[in-house]
């Protein structure tokens, strides 16, 4: 049996942590520039490890271009997936008071259910 390599990457810094603000579907900032250093820097640490095949990403920018980055570096395709999107908070996409933040976390904690739908996608695509 053949194993299969998944890494499991965060998206790099975008204006969103800097303002504590919801993001994701409506506000959909770019990479910082730090951002893309953390990014450049994470793509090669992992150039010399084996490569997954495809890359995945759900479709906000900060996402996307964090993916394309690590793709660049270590040769692999990568695709952009609306299944993977981690949580949609409605009304209260870009907003950055406390009331926000913990009516989303009631929702569900973004993390941990975009981690769940991943181990249940990895049956669908390994």
């Amino acid at each position: 049996m053949t194993g299969v390599t998944a890494w499991y990457v965060r998206h790099g810094h975008n204006p969103a942590n800097q303002l504590r603000q919801l993001s994701h579907k409506v506000i959909d900032y770019p990479l910082t520039e730090f951002g893309i250093t953390q990014a450049t820097t994470l793509a090669r640490q992992l150039a010399g490890q084996r490569a997954p095949a495809p890359i995945y990403s759900f479709p906000l920018r900060r996402a996307a271009q964090t993916a394309e980055i690590i793709a660049a570096r270590t040769g692999v395709d990568m695709t952009v997936l609306e299944e993977l999107r981690e949580l949609y908070v409605g009304s209260l996409d870009g907003r950055s008071d406390e009331d926000a933040w913990a009516t989303s976390w009631r929702l569900g904690s973004p993390t941990s259910r975009a981690t769940a739908r991943l181990l249940r996608e990895v049956r669908v695509f390994g």
